[in-house]
């Protein structure tokens, strides 16, 4: 566990700096959107009355809501990488089968917080396989599809929205995860952390983490 600790250290700065500027980036979207309404509101006025507009400002709202949507999902891709890394080496340092991996909580949708991780950190990485699956009209593989039935409960899609997990569903995973609350992905990190070193024989003089006494 003390590994886990030191990893934890050693990247929170990065996933709290990450966490806030996904925060950042839904506050801006949601500000360009209220200016583009704003602006095609005008747009149509100036349209029934015969009048010149400048349509280049609408695309440049477009495009810099696209920055906004784009910065959010590498941010929310790169913590359940990092977090992954991290639940990785705990589970092959406490020798953790993956039974125990998948089945301890916390739950969301029956999938451990530790099997939600690894599922999101995969369609980050591999996103571009799984939309060149679908775009050969090819099912998913086995492999994939591992990380598909772990991802379509935790955001409520059912067999035949499948497709749509070949996008980046990140940013949607770390709603279920931690909404707009750091601390509380950190409880739930910490918790399932625990309940994975329950028992273990190497870690029995070990102590149960907090978030607190890690930082």
């Amino acid at each position: 566990m003390f590994q886990f600790i030191n990893d934890y250290i050693t990247n929170w700065p990065k996933l709290h700096q990450l966490f806030s500027d996904i925060a950042e980036s839904h506050i801006q979207e949601a500000q360009l959107v209220e200016a583009q309404n704003a602006r095609a509101e005008e747009q149509a006025r100036k349209m029934f009355n015969k009048e010149s507009y400048d349509s280049q400002t609408m695309h440049d709202l477009s495009m810099q809501q696209g920055g906004a949507r784009t910065s959010r999902e590498i941010g929310a891709g790169s913590i359940f990488v990092v977090l992954n890394t991290m639940l990785d080496e705990l589970k092959k340092d406490l020798q953790i089968s993956e039974d125990k991996f998948c089945k301890s909580g916390p739950l969301f949708a029956s999938q451990s917080f530790g099997a939600v991780v690894r599922a999101a950190s995969n369609n980050f990485r591999h996103m571009e396989e799984w939309r060149a699956q679908l775009a050969a009209k090819k099912p998913y593989t086995k492999q994939q599809l591992n990380s598909i039935e772990v991802l379509a409960p935790v955001l409520g899609f059912e067999q035949k929205d499948y497709g749509l997990l070949a996008d980046n569903v990140c940013p949607q995973v770390l709603d279920v995860l931690g909404g707009n609350d750091f601390e509380e992905l950190e409880r739930h990190l910490f918790t399932f952390a625990n309940k994975l070193a329950v028992g273990v024989e190497n870690n029995k003089n070990g102590v149960a983490l907090t978030p607190a006494a890690t930082v």
